[in-house]
């Protein structure tokens, strides 16, 4: 059984990373859609640990994103951030580049 989470990337503004993401994001495991400006990677109920091959596939894609389109706070033009919502109510996590724009929220839902 394990441990599991529900973790979302999004990349923006879309039209300037939707060729990056094909040609880069590993496909495995996950869910891509696009908004108006936004495209989300979405991964549900998977076990996200570093040591498993697709998590540290998608980890080290966030950091090559950033590298491709590192810049400072003025010049920036494109922008990723992560959430990750693990079983324990407690168990949040939220990272992304330096000036994301915080369009991800998290919200804990009762399901049945």
């Amino acid at each position: 059984m394990g441990y599991r989470s529900d973790v979302t990337f999004a990349f923006y503004p879309r039209d300037t990373v939707k060729g990056w993401l094909e040609r880069h994001w590993p496909q495995e495991w996950c869910h891509v859609e696009e908004t108006e400006d936004m495209v989300l990677v979405t991964y549900r109920d998977v076990k996200w640990y570093a040591d498993y091959v697709f998590v540290g596939q998608a980890l080290a894609a966030a950091q090559a994103f950033e590298r491709a389109f590192e810049a400072d706070e003025d010049t920036a033009r494109a922008h990723w951030e992560m959430a990750r919502i693990g079983e324990d109510d407690a168990d949040v996590e939220r990272d992304g580049s330096p000036f994301h724009d915080y369009r991800l929220g998290i919200r804990r839902e009762i399901v049945w």
